[in-house]
């Protein structure tokens, strides 16, 4: 597989000839010339109760010379691609809190998708998107569900059925509008959901006028090689439970990481191993109560980057994303 997923700190920088495309958080770190493309995710660092970090960067390492990859721009996306894996962004600034956040979702996810089909493209395996007061507004008009209608809307508009939805995660913050970046491949991948959680594109009416729409994981990769894990969180069949106990919905997120990684291996008739956790938690102080217990149920083997930031709905604390590889 080409595109491998690392969390590396600036301390422990990866060398130039491994390395052309970086995903950023926390404060951006002084651009390098070697590195061909790179994304400033802009959502704040969660750092051990004694430590004090300016950022993190996620690496995204393009396993291959640099004459094989290629960068730019198409209509409002920047790209970022190798013969096998496209990685493409598009961040908007618009202000979103008049009512316009379906529509610019919409518009974001049509370039998008145009960017990948322009670059050849056409299984799109991983989504992440971030938007601005995410829980701000009341019954329909909630942020989060106008994006969930925009992407409902892009997704009917370019003929994308819920079985050919890839894995997702959506994330508050505080400021910078709508930014959605994706990875896609040339090959097909498989789409994975949890046994007991309603698929989120069957969500009841009474989360939106749009149900979500996104596979809880999909395995992608040379011989189906890498599950992306979509956020996961403290739901079962549609429900959210625990709210206001931090620990309990860290441990039902983990079981349910747990669960889509039993399917995963039930399906391709081997093991997966959890390598990467994306950690996000509503209060920076919960990653003190939490830590601990994440590493016991994911695996000394798993590497975390923690993240401030607002989950979809208002009564969940944390949201965790990951990343598997055949064992």
């Amino acid at each position: 597989m080409e595109f491998q997923f690392t969390y590396k700190s600036p301390q422990r920088p990866n060398p130039a000839d491994t390395c052309a495309c970086q995903i950023v958080f926390g404060s951006y770190p002084r651009a390098h010339s070697e590195i061909a493309f790179r994304i400033h995710a802009e959502l704040p660092l969660v750092p051990p109760a004694d430590l004090f970090t300016e950022n993190t960067i996620e690496y995204i390492e393009a396993n291959t010379p640099a004459p094989v990859c290629r960068s730019g721009e198409i209509g409002k996306a920047r790209f970022f691609h190798t013969d096998s894996w496209a990685l493409v962004e598009l961040n908007s600034r618009a202000d979103t809190a008049a009512g316009a956040l379906a529509d610019i979702t919409y518009d974001a996810y049509l370039n998008l998708f145009a960017c990948f089909k322009q670059l050849g493209f056409d299984h799109v395996v991983r989504m992440w998107n971030y938007l601005a007061d995410i829980n701000q507004g009341e019954g329909d008009n909630e942020a989060y569900k106008q994006f969930c209608y925009g992407r409902q809307r892009a997704f009917a508009e370019l003929a994308i059925a819920s079985a050919q939805f890839p894995a997702a995660s959506a994330l508050g913050r505080k400021f910078g509008g709508l930014q959605v970046y994706a990875l896609a491949t040339r090959a097909p991948c498989v789409h994975i959901e949890n046994p007991v959680q309603t698929s989120a594109y069957y969500y009841p009416r009474e989360f939106g006028p749009a149900s979500p729409s996104f596979a809880r994981a999909t395995l992608a990769g040379n011989g189906l090689h890498t599950l992306f894990i979509s956020g996961t969180a403290s739901i079962l069949n549609a429900q959210s439970h625990y709210p206001g106990d931090v620990f309990k919905q860290a441990q039902l997120s983990c079981q349910n990481i747990q669960r889509v990684i039993a399917q995963a291996r039930q399906r391709e008739g081997t093991p997966f191993t959890l390598r990467l956790a994306k950690v996000y938690v509503r209060y920076v102080e919960d990653r003190a109560k939490v830590e601990i217990l994440l590493q016991q149920l994911l695996g000394e083997q798993c590497a975390f980057l923690w993240l401030r930031a607002d989950i979809c709905r208002a009564e969940l604390l944390i949201e965790i994303e990951g990343i598997a590889d055949r064992a």
